[in-house]
């Protein structure tokens, strides 16, 4: 994880992602987590499908395939 956090930080969002796609995942999760809270902070009820159980189970199953993919896949194992 520390080599894919070292490349988004350089700016190398490809190359981060194929050190680790958790970090970019979680990033994304964390974004729309804070969206929903500063919008209903202002009085606004938004909803996004990250509470949905098919969307955890969905990104679950997602990450636990990439992560046993990438060991047999010469392409998308980390460099």
């Amino acid at each position: 994880m520390t080599r894919s956090v070292i490349s988004l930080l350089n700016g190398d969002i490809l190359l981060s992602l194929r050190q680790n796609l958790l970090v970019i995942t979680g990033i994304i999760i964390a974004v729309l987590f804070y969206t929903e809270f500063a919008v209903r902070a202002c009085g606004k009820n938004i909803r996004f499908s990250i509470y949905n159980e098919k969307f955890v189970y969905g990104i679950l199953i997602f990450l636990a395939v990439y992560f046993v993919a990438r060991n047999f896949i010469p392409q998308i194992a980390p460099i």
